[in-house]
């Protein structure tokens, strides 16, 4: 998401999400972002005939809204998008807050075929316990954990993410790595066992039509 401004400006989602979780309109931004993304599958799946799964933030204001989850399976079935290619990113905190009532709206969602991204994980107060008691389908690790393997006990913090996957996958949980932007970063993830690696290392945030033009159309040329 960037707002782009009629001088030309961009300003990018630092700068403008922080003021709409204060006002409330990040739950239209939420939603208007969905149905931005099933749109774009819809176009992949009739011009390419892809099935690409995208990931979408959704806010704690969202997530608690009444009538979220019919909301969210209103939008696919207006564009015949399957459930299983949307991932729904949700922040560590929500399950501190309250891991039942998080846990009650996370079995409503993946009854409809959604998947369950827990992201920034790491990024606060991490809880073993919390990550357990959840049903969720992935675990983003924050980029802090790669950032901190390049000071001081380093050993000791490759443990961490090692087990970390180790946990993960013995629960049937994809890792996701975080902040991946060299060489370096890349070879301790694959040691640590990660699943899939994000970052700069491997592109910088490109817009959906680059997208379709280098990784989806240029496949089948």
């Amino acid at each position: 998401m960037r707002w782009i401004k009629e001088d030309g400006n961009m300003i990018f989602p630092g700068d403008f999400i922080p003021l709409f979780e204060q006002n409330g309109f990040c739950t239209e931004l939420d939603m208007y972002m969905m149905e931005q993304v099933c749109r774009q599958i819809r176009f992949w799946m009739d011009e390419y005939g892809a099935e690409i799964s995208v990931s979408v933030n959704q806010s704690k204001l969202l997530f608690y809204q009444d009538g979220y989850v019919e909301k969210l399976c209103e939008i696919i079935e207006r564009y015949h998008v399957p459930a299983h290619l949307i991932t729904l990113e949700i922040l560590e905190g929500m399950a501190l807050e309250d891991a039942k009532r998080l846990n009650d709206k996370l079995s409503e969602l993946k009854e409809k075929g959604f998947k369950i991204s827990m992201d920034d994980f790491g990024s606060g107060y991490s809880s073993f316990n919390t990550l357990s008691s959840l049903d969720i389908d992935e675990l983003k690790l924050d980029r802090g954990f790669l950032m901190e393997m390049h000071g001081s006990r380093k050993e000791r913090r490759q443990i961490v993410l090692e087990q970390i996957a180790q946990l993960a996958r013995k629960m049937e949980i994809i890792t996701v790595a975080e902040g991946v932007e060299t060489k370096e970063d890349e070879a301790i993830i694959l040691q640590a066992g990660c699943d899939y690696g994000q970052g700069y290392y491997y592109s910088k945030p490109i817009c959906a039509k680059e997208f379709t033009e280098t990784y989806i159309s240029s496949d089948q040329a």
